[in-house]
Order: C-alpha cells, then structure tokens, then sequence
C-alpha cells in the first residue's frame, strides 16, 4: 500500500539546500488538513465495487514566476491559456476512476487515500519553469490520473512534455523538484478556468 507524502517536510529541506524560501514560489506554504479537502470531492452516481470509492478531487495552487523565465513546461494534454500577471494559477483534478479489484478487500481504494498520493511538483532550469504531474497509475481496468487546467503569464513560450506512470513525489524531490502545495478548490471553479480551446502565447526567443 502507498504511503501518502508530507508536502510541508520535502519543501524544508529541498529549499534549504537551494537557499530558496518556499513562499518565493508558492506564497503562503501551509499544509491543509486532508479532512479539509473533502468538500472538494465529487463522486459518480455508480460506484462499480463496495471497497472502491472512485471520485474526483477538485485542487487549486498558485506558483509564482520567477524573473527572467522565458518558458514553461506543462504536462501534455492540459487545458491551458493566458492569463494575467507573472502566475501560473491552476486546478488540478485528482481522478480515481478504476474498476479493478482490490486484492484485499478490507483495504480497498479510495479518492481520499489516492488523492494524498497524486500530486503537481516543480522547479526552475534555467529560463525554464517546469511543472510535472506525479503519482499517476494506469491498468487496463483503469486507475489514477491527474487533468490540469491552468493560465499562464503573457509572453511566455509553453511546452508539453510526457507523463510518466508510477512517478512518486519521493522520487521528484529527489531529482530537485518542489511539490506544489494545493487548496480545497470545486467542479465549478475548474469549469471557470476551463473553456474553448487554449491559444498559444507568442514565442519567447531562445536566449
């Protein structure tokens, strides 16, 4: 069984070693109790197993952009465009759709264990701010996944980039990522966010 990830620790101690402070990127760096979080859960009308609970987390987060970023990285297939100011702001909603069953039934799966264990992450490489999905998982009955909606800063080149399957917050953080503390957010103001087709912003040069 998994084990979900502090957010709060790996910041710590990651930005200490950058001599970064957390809040340069997130703002106010706060962990939110997951019990907090379950306003922001929705649920299907058909659960296909009593022991698992598939849903959708609905969770915003904020990271600002550092000066002289000439580039963002975003997972592929996310509904992005432009927005305002020098922030990406996001939802991200946490997606346990899986009909498989488990092999021990008294523990299940669950939307509130699985979405501990989804999450954003991300880092700076130069001109380039990277943000990366992790803790999805894929079966051929299903599994978890993570779909982002986001706006981005004008004037900004934006990229897509692959999502790998079974990549845990451990292993980011270990490559020099930062997980992206998220907020209680709701279907509605995902649907705000999203909308037509997103437009390209133009091209940043390659300096």
């Amino acid at each position: 069984m998994k084990t979900a990830f502090s957010l709060i620790a790996p910041l710590s101690v990651l930005v200490s070693c950058q001599s970064v402070p957390p809040a340069a990127f997130f703002g106010d760096v706060r962990q939110v109790p997951a019990a907090d979080f379950r306003r922001s859960i929705s649920f299907p009308k058909h659960q296909f197993f009593p022991h698992v609970l598939i849903g959708s987390s609905f969770e915003a987060f904020t990271i600002r952009v550092p000066s002289g970023v000439r580039r963002i990285e975003i997972p592929e297939d996310t509904d992005w465009r432009v927005g305002s100011g020098n922030e990406v702001v996001g939802i991200i909603k946490k997606n346990l759709g899986w009909a498989g069953h488990p092999a021990d039934e008294k523990d299940g799966k669950t939307i509130y264990q699985e979405r501990e264990i989804l999450g954003v992450a991300a880092r700076v490489r130069g001109r380039t701010l990277q943000i990366a999905s992790f803790g999805e998982w894929h079966s051929f009955e299903g599994g978890c996944f993570n779909q982002f909606v986001l706006t981005v800063p004008p004037g900004v080149q934006v990229l897509e980039h692959p999502r790998p399957d079974n990549y845990l917050a451990e292993s980011m953080v270990k490559e020099g990522w930062l997980i992206v503390p998220t907020r209680p957010s709701s279907q509605k103001d995902f649907a705000m966010i999203a909308g037509k087709e997103a437009s390209q912003p133009p091209f940043a040069d390659d300096e």
